[in-house]
């Protein structure tokens, strides 16, 4: 690496044409301000793109240091910094020494700007020969009365005093009077932090002074970060102190940035655990929470509540209230996480609170309907629903308050009527004891409602839980009044009034199979577009045309009237009961074939209502009973299933492995073990017992993920170890030089495919022969999608030119960005619906085994089954998995299989995502595993 390139805080790509040093110094020498100071700017980018300019270093002195423009002098520092000053031996050159006067000189220019930025420019200086005989001119700048300057000084004197000690020796003390008398912040935060890297003690005794005689949350905001990073450096050299210094960092918390308090509240959770110190990080956490405006701080603070609900979750119930304060902000994304952490930190004393605020949010949310977005406030009543519904689930004390409440929410037209039936589904299903209540409200509301997802639900509940006489004919009455008056027609609404003005045109866009869209043009028809603008109620919906609704409406039906033949009742009410729901679905199927009927009935409703009747005209035959009672028993076993899932993962989650190491602070040695909430984070992490262990574990996955880039017989041997974090990669070089010679400006360079981009400036080495170099270098990830990453190893030797070894590809897999995740099965379908993206894989493979081939795909995709697979042997299987990428983009799949006559496995795979990259990489995983399965069994 060449001088400047070590040395130079700038970096600029130039891609001007070539210029020569001739042009160069003409311009310099017989231009005007203007010519000049473009003929800089060229000398300038040379330089920092390895053309040297150090023969033009006289003529710059003579022709543009004397100027006095302020844009010249400032370009000529930026000369000064980047050109080479020595010579090949090191040797300052002599033209250098003649620029020390007119350094001089600026440093006691009248004007304040001038005298700044050079005071700067001999911040970045290394050269002890210029800095010597400008020292005098540096410290008397310290009492300038200009604020910038002594700013810009206290900095100067900083960086000469980390360089060379020697040439100020008392710089220590100097620096503490200038600190006593400073009184603008950003200077004293300059003065502090060069007695914090240079002299603690001076740091700390005037810390003490300035706290007794100043208020600390008046000392501004900049100074302010300085002390908070100066008490955590103190706290971790000796801990025995940390009583001396966490009361500093509580006058800290009192200010009013909120950088400051967000770093402050961090630091002690660093330094301490105590419950004072923990309740004072969490209060700051969650005051930025509710009183920021800037949604990413509070996503960032609402991350690092979820870093503490791990370690102190006793601490963070009792301010849940104060938590929940945060959903007043309009954000959905905010809501969401808010929600999701609350749910995390109910328990049984604050479960009263909880229900009680996401009540009063949920009408709060209605209320606000009007006055601002109502599709995120409708997805915001989605998400209190949810929450709700995890709560009570967990919770099951506290249904019978909750449960009334949302009963109102089903007659919505939104998504969360259908999240609050499946809500209450649950609750009938585990709490015998409000069915009779939750049925009554549902018999009085079924009218009102507008959905027909809410509809079929609600219907399917009549037919399972209906079990006195008393409750079946309430509700026949009920579903008989819904479906009046007789004989069904096509109703007559005013749209058909609306003067039809001609077809409408209607683009639709699809996916094909190979995921190009294609876009359809149809025509529409206005006046069945507003018929079916609002329908409520049953009748209105099969009348429109929904069939599948109407056999919903058949099925119940039939099974109220198997269970009311299992009463003791009349008969005469049976009887009743019996033909008018025979009637009902005779009525029904006559509708669906005559020619009124908007659609036809298609031929599945039409099986399923013939079925209905003759369930209803055969209450007693026990294979048609048996067909009946069938589907409460399969929705019981799935529910028995999933509860027992969900409670051992949480049990799961709550275990702690019986080999876990103690830890005990008091006994621990060493810096990094003596604090006490280090050592619980070791205790969640890695066991400080353990990282012997763990250090071989990465050193043999390394060592197993090394990629062997050039050949034996290469000039350099190359191997690779790629590491793929969660926004970035980072590839570790192992290079050998396999020769006799020495190399020199050896060099990797890189280019990569698709999102990826590099960090950094390839860095020019040195490799003595046959010795090895490691090295790193980084790139940045800004989609999910698989990647290449091409490089090349350039290098000089004796008695050759430029020399290159080409190496091997880099292949990122997009596995790497995929982790497994888990949502409802209402959210899966609503995005299954949205999703553009879809890739269909036909299945061809030599299994036999359903079972085993799904979870073959779950293990190459890096999916999560949404409902568990199940055991034993079937001739089809159906399975939705999802999994999230970590930049938040979701991706589903549904793996559809049967086996054949000759016992072979056939179906397809279908995969949705938003981006193309996740649909087309997952879809090329899963056809790869099928080609290897032969040899990967």
């Amino acid at each position: 690496m060449s001088t400047q390139e070590a040395q130079s805080t700038v970096l600029i790509a130039y891609e001007g044409a070539s210029v020569t040093s001739k042009e160069l110094k003409e311009n310099l020498e017989k231009g005007d301000v203007a010519t000049k100071t473009a003929a800089l700017k060229k000398m300038i980018l040379l330089q920092l793109n390895g053309e040297p300019q150090g023969q033009l270093i006289m003529t710059v002195i003579k022709n543009l240091v004397p100027l006095e423009d302020h844009a010249v002098k400032k370009l000529l520092l930026y000369f000064w910094e980047v050109v080479d000053k020595s010579d090949s031996n090191g040797n300052l050159l002599p033209e250098i020494i003649l620029l020390c006067s007119f350094l001089r000189s600026d440093l006691q220019h009248p004007n304040e700007y001038i005298r700044g930025v050079t005071l700067r420019f001999l911040s970045k200086l290394k050269e002890r020969d210029i800095l010597e005989p400008l020292i005098s001119s540096v410290v008397a700048n310290l009492s300038h009365r200009v604020t910038y300057v002594r700013r810009s000084a206290v900095l100067a004197v900083h960086a000469i005093f980390a360089k060379f000690p020697q040439l100020l020796p008392d710089a220590p003390e100097m620096v503490e009077k200038f600190l006593l008398e400073e009184n603008d912040v950003s200077a004293r935060r300059n003065a502090f932090n060069m007695l914090f890297q240079c002299s603690q003690e001076r740091a700390t005794r005037f810390l003490a002074s300035f706290r007794e005689s100043n208020d600390m949350s008046q000392a501004g905001d900049v100074f302010q970060l300085s002390i908070v990073e100066f008490v955590k450096h103190m706290i971790q050299v000796n801990p025995f102190e940390k009583a001396k210094y966490v009361p500093i960092l509580f006058a800290v918390l009192q200010s009013k940035s909120p950088a400051v308090l967000y770093q402050c509240a961090s630091t002690l959770l660093t330094l301490s655990s105590s419950p004072t110190a923990i309740r004072h990080a969490a209060n700051t956490f969650i005051h930025l929470l509710t009183t920021h405006s800037d949604n990413n701080v509070r996503l960032i603070v609402l991350e690092r509540l979820n870093e503490m609900k791990g370690l102190f979750n006793d601490i963070l119930q009792e301010s849940l209230m104060d938590i929940l304060r945060g959903l007043a902000t309009g954000n959905v994304d905010i809501r969401r996480e808010i929600i999701q952490l609350a749910l995390d930190l109910v328990n049984h004393k604050n479960i009263d609170s909880f229900v009680q605020f996401m009540k009063k949010e949920l009408v709060r949310s209605q209320s606000e309907d009007e006055m601002g977005d109502a599709a995120a406030q409708q997805e915001y009543r989605q998400l209190i629903v949810k929450g709700i519904h995890k709560t009570v689930m967990k919770h099951t004390s506290v249904a019978a308050s909750v449960v009334p409440v949302l009963m109102d929410y089903i007659c919505e037209p939104g998504a969360s009527s259908y999240d609050v039936i499946i809500f209450i589904r649950e609750v009938m299903q585990s709490q015998s004891e409000l069915r009779a209540d939750l049925l009554s409200r549902m018999s009085n509301s079924f009218q009102m409602i507008s959905s027909p997802k809410v509809m079929r639900a609600v219907l399917w509940l009549f037919g399972v839980h209906c079990k006195s006489a008393e409750h079946i004919t309430s509700i026949f009455d009920q579903l008989k009044q819904s479906l009046n008056p007789l004989p069904l027609a096509a109703a007559v609404t005013s749209a058909q009034t609306i003067e039809d003005d001609g077809p409408s045109t209607v683009a639709t866009t699809t996916v094909r199979e190979d995921g190009t869209y294609v876009m359809n043009i149809v025509l529409a028809d206005k006046r069945k577009e507003a018929e079916r603008s609002d329908l409520t109620g049953v009748r209105s919906q099969i009348v429109a045309g929904d069939f599948f609704l109407a056999a919903a409406f058949a099925n119940t039906l039939a099974k109220l009237v198997v269970q009311l033949f299992k009463l003791p009742i009349s008969p005469s009410v049976r009887h009743s009961v019996q033909s008018d729901a025979i009637a009902l679905m005779q009525e029904i199927i006559r509708f669906g074939t005559s020619k009124s009927s908007p659609t036809p009935l298609d031929d599945d409703a039409h099986e399923r209502l013939r079925l209905a009747i003759t369930v209803a005209q055969n209450p007693h035959n026990d294979f048609l009973v048996s067909i009946v009672d069938d589907s409460y028993e399969a929705y019981s076993s799935v529910h028995a299933v999933s509860s027992e899932e969900e409670s051992k993962e949480t049990h799961v989650q709550q275990l702690t492995r019986a080999d876990q190491p103690i830890t005990f602070t008091q006994l621990n040695r060493g810096r990094n073990a003596v604090l006490e909430f280090e050592a619980t984070a070791d205790e969640v992490g890695v066991a400080v017992a353990n990282e012997s262990i763990e250090k071989d574990e990465n050193f043999l996955g390394k060592l197993q993920r090394a990629l062997p880039l050039s050949g034996f017989n290469d000039p350099v041997y190359v191997e690779a170890t790629v590491t793929v974090h969660q926004f970035d990669i980072l590839i570790e070089w192992l290079l050998v030089n396999q020769t006799s010679e020495t190399l020199n400006n050896l060099t990797v360079e890189l280019a990569a495919l698709n999102d990826m981009k590099l960090c950094e400036r390839p860095q020019s080495h040195t490799l003595l022969p046959h010795a090895t170099l490691l090295t790193r270098s980084s790139l940045k990830v800004s989609s999910t999608e698989s990647g290449v990453i091409f490089g090349t190893v350039l290098y000089d030797s004796a008695g050759s030119d430029r020399s290159c070894v080409l190496l091997n590809e880099i292949h990122v897999d997009i596995m790497d960005y995929i982790k497994p995740a888990t949502c409802q099965l209402s959210d899966f379908r609503t995005m299954w619906n949205v999703f553009d993206w879809e890739n269909k894989i036909v299945v061809n493979t030599d299994l036999t085994d359903l079972r085993e081939f799904v979870e073959r795909i779950v293990v190459e995709t890096n999916m999560r089954p949404l409902d568990p697979i199940p055991h034993g042997n079937c001739d089809y299987l159906s399975s939705s998995l999802y999994a999230r990428s970590v930049f938040g983009e979701d991706a589903l799949a549904n793996v559809s299989l049967e086996l054949n006559e000759d016992g072979k496995i056939e179906g397809v795979v279908r995969i949705r995502s938003k981006t193309q990259a996740i649909a087309l990489g997952l879809g090329e995983k899963v056809s790869s595993r099928q080609k290897c399965t032969e040899n990967r069994k």
